[in-house]
């Protein structure tokens, strides 16, 4: 296993990778990244600093309850350890979270457009589609209001957004859509292609006007095509 370290500094924001983290290092940081790298895949684990002066992963849910790693640094490195979190304390971050992420949430979503109602094919949703991809299209009302493109996890999100946990940005993106369409919005998984939306699950045809058709492959076999229309 590799391991890259990548700090990015208050007062520049400038990205700068060390072999080694120090507490020195830490004073003017204002995001750690730790990056390994295995055979065949490469993850990465963003820290930031907290209220209470630590720095901390991203919060996360499990069997237990909610758990976060610690990051501490002296002369000689860094080292980890996880601590759980209770249910009352792990609200309190993920609202502050959430109100730390809104702007991010309003980039990451691309509305429709009233005037691509005037399309000769239908494609109301033009505006909202960014190419060919994952998406979570926004939903009401039987339409598509908004997407955002490469869904929750694979979204433009910032570096301080990915230091923050996936719950909160969450919270951030319905309260941004609800600001804006109101309640009773749906998220949902599909795929772009060629300027069309299709849906990834079945379930969700109740959300949408569709139609159904199957496309064979060069294989012999065929996929079921659920598409927007």
């Amino acid at each position: 296993m590799k391991t890259r370290i990548t700090i990015r500094r208050k007062e520049d924001k400038k990205l700068i990778s060390l072999s080694k983290v120090t507490s020195k290092d830490l004073v003017n940081a204002e995001i750690v990244e730790i990056t390994s790298s295995y055979e065949f895949c490469t993850s990465s684990k963003f820290f930031k600093l907290d209220e209470d002066g630590n720095w901390y992963s991203p919060l996360r849910m499990d069997r237990v309850g909610y758990k976060r790693t610690k990051l501490t640094a002296n002369d000689n490195g860094i080292s980890t350890e996880e601590i759980f979190v209770s249910n009352k304390e792990a609200q309190v971050i993920i609202n502050r979270e959430a109100a730390m992420q809104e702007e991010v949430a309003q980039k990451v979503i691309s509305w429709c457009d009233p005037e691509d109602e005037k399309d000769e094919e239908g494609r109301y949703w033009l505006s909202a589609y960014q190419g060919a991809g994952v998406y979570r299209l926004i939903v009401k009302g039987g339409k598509i209001q908004g997407a955002i493109y490469g869904g929750f996890h694979e979204c433009d999100r910032t570096t301080l957004s990915l230091a923050c946990s996936d719950e909160s940005f969450m919270k951030a993106l319905e309260k941004v859509v609800s600001e804006r369409i109101g309640s009773d919005f749906r998220f949902i998984k599909a795929d772009g292609s060629g300027t069309y939306f299709y849906l990834r699950y079945a379930e969700d045809v109740e959300f949408l006007k569709i139609r159904e058709y199957d496309v064979p492959s060069a294989a012999g076999v065929s996929h079921r095509n659920i598409e927007v229309i």
